[in-house]
């Protein structure tokens, strides 16, 4: 049994409950570190926090520096053992890259001992090439700095085009994210974003057919690649770009974008879980990017037999064989509670549609039998959101009333 701490944000309780879920089964001692703001980590609001597989929750300010560093100390220093600690987000994760120096006796994905390493594979111009190099179809990819760029730089662009930050975590990334149709709209684009911090990504845009996950865990060079996620339901709301619902494919289905997908993580040398991300547009399979963490959708794939932050702790360990026993015994089709209900209760889908894909879920996120408190915490939060949102309309209509004498 290994020490295991889930560092998550708040929203992502749907992510941090796969992670704990998923080390909790394989029998590890899970704890969570989790930021406090305003009395909101109670139960009713966070189903995370009263999982049965959760040993411990720690918390810390996240307006005071550095007390999250202190925080993992802490847990590291109450047993002589390796401490585990499994970043939710990119933020996080960049978090502990860059206090590489200060983690001594403790174990992240992707750690090497040298800061900011990690950091520097996150660049999305860097993933396009290695991704080249790889054998993977990559759409045109330039990188441009909006603060000094010329006009001959962008002399073959193909527009369409699709704009987005080359770092994670400058200029606010879903917010330079822009499709240009024409010279003189990107030219405007990158003068209206000149101070944005890094490096501006300006793509080929191309109509797509189908999104894929294509997950995995690496460690020292073995990688296991268990299955792919069609992402067939997309969401359009609060949580635009995250998947609703889909399948869980064989590998084989998609093999050149999977062998691909293998030399990259070879090409890293990256330990720990991954998740690549891949379009389809007409016979092509083009690369997106790759999140060097565990996925949202974790816990789906931890439902078809692969439990992919398990079997990096155990290679870790010294179980050699574990990332190659890492496959996929099922198939069928998954759902992310978390981001189907937003968007039913934002109304941008119908009650009928909601039901269903709830319905005929193989796998999904948040509901769990065996783990039942959960659920029971998002079935009440649902009923909460259900109430504020119905009030904000009603405020809507009286303002707009008012706005109207």
């Amino acid at each position: 049994m290994a020490r295991v701490l889930i560092f998550s944000g708040l929203p992502q309780y749907s992510t941090a409950l796969g992670c704990i879920r998923s080390l909790g089964e394989a029998g590890h001692d899970v704890s969570l570190l989790l930021p406090e703001r305003h009395g909101l980590l109670t139960s009713r609001s966070n189903p995370a926090t009263v999982s049965k597989y959760l040993r411990h929750l720690c918390t810390y300010d996240p307006k005071n520096g550095l007390e999250w560093l202190e925080k993992i100390k802490e847990v590291a220093a109450q047993d002589k053992n390796l401490l585990y600690v499994f970043p939710v987000t990119d933020s996080f994760a960049v978090m502990l890259d860059e206090a590489a120096s200060d983690l001594e006796g403790i174990e992240y994905p992707g750690k090497n001992g040298l800061p900011g390493s990690l950091v520097d594979c996150m660049d999305k111009h860097f993933q396009a090439q290695v991704a080249e190099e790889c054998g993977l179809d990559v759409p045109q990819c330039v990188a441009v700095n909006p603060a000094s760029f010329s006009i001959d730089e962008l002399s073959d662009i193909l527009f369409p085009c699709f704009c987005k930050a080359a770092g994670r975590f400058h200029g606010g990334n879903k917010r330079v994210m822009l499709k240009c149709d024409t010279f003189d709209q990107l030219v405007a684009h990158l003068d209206a974003n000149k101070n944005m911090g890094c490096n501006m990504i300006i793509e080929q845009y191309v109509d797509i057919k189908l999104e894929l996950a294509i997950p995995g865990v690496a460690y020292r060079g073995n990688v296991s690649v268990p299955c792919v996620l069609e992402e067939t339901h997309m969401a359009s709301g609060r949580e635009a770009g995250t998947c609703m619902a889909g399948a869980i494919v064989s590998a084989e289905k998609y093999p050149v974008a999977v062998e691909g997908v293998k030399r990259f993580m070879r090409y890293l040398n990256y330990s720990g879980p991954f998740a690549f991300d891949f379009f389809v547009s007409g016979d092509h399979v083009y690369f997106g990017e790759v999140n060097l963490r565990s996925g949202g959708h974790m816990y789906a794939i931890t439902q078809t037999g692969a439990n992919l932050p398990a079997a990096y702790v155990a290679a870790n360990e010294g179980d050699m064989l574990a990332i190659e026993r890492c496959a996929s015994a099922r198939f069928g089709s998954y759902r992310n509670d978390k981001a189907l209900w937003e968007e039913f209760n934002e109304e941008r889908m119908s009650k009928s549609a909601y039901k269903s894909l709830c319905k005929y879920a193989d796998f999904p996120l948040i509901e769990s039998t065996d783990d039942a408190a959960p659920w029971q915490t998002f079935l009440q939060r649902k009923k909460d959101d259900a109430r504020r949102f119905k009030l904000l309309k009603i405020k809507r209509f009286i303002s707009k009333k008012l706005r109207r004498r």
